[in-house]
């Protein structure tokens, strides 16, 4: 009879075993069924290191004039594509001297225009005998001298020209802003 009692009993502890086996392994089945799915849909979308280098081109982009940075246009790690205006550097001072040169070229070119009339008046009047030869001299001289003066002058413009379109910088090549040290204010 003791026999049978035990082996009653040790069916019991075989079911019991037999089952806690089998939790076991739906827990295990389970969590390794959440992982799965965890790496799948968001672990697989992002990659990290402790040790990365990007082997990227780096361009540099400086001013070309001076002045105060009155807007920015783009942040760190912002996409960019050439051409794109990256700062707005004021542009007071070089509208100024574009004014003024274009003021030098326009009187510059009135020289020009009275001493070329003058030059002609003298060269007409000297076969008539009024004007001496010194005279008609000195008035091609001048008309030669108002000449340099008003390419001087042209060349001061397209100077400020040029100046003024480098009040806004571009970018040079498509990329992504990176280590920008620009900041809004500050003179460069």
């Amino acid at each position: 009879m003791k026999n049978k009692l035990f082996d009653c009993v040790k069916i019991d502890k075989d079911n019991k075993r037999k089952s806690l086996f089998v939790l076991l392994g739906l827990c295990v089945f389970l969590m390794a069924l959440v992982f799965s799915v965890y790496y799948f849909f968001v672990s697989s979308k992002h990659v990290t290191t402790d040790n990365a280098y990007v082997g990227a081109e780096i361009a540099q982009v400086t001013s070309l004039v001076g002045g105060i940075v009155k807007a920015i246009h783009y942040k760190d790690t912002s996409v960019v594509n050439a051409g794109d205006v990256l700062v707005n550097i004021d542009d007071t001072d070089a509208r100024l001297v574009l004014a003024r040169a274009k003021a030098d070229l326009s009187k510059a070119q009135a020289d020009l225009d009275r001493t070329k009339l003058i030059s002609d008046r003298r060269q007409a009047l000297t076969k008539s005998g009024s004007v001496s030869a010194e005279e008609v001299s000195n008035a091609k001289n001048a008309f030669k001298a108002a000449q340099a003066v008003f390419d001087i002058a042209q060349v001061s413009l397209e100077q400020a020209q040029v100046d003024f379109d480098r009040t806004t910088v571009h970018s040079p090549i498509d990329g992504v802003i990176a280590k920008r040290q620009v900041q809004l204010g500050q003179r460069v």
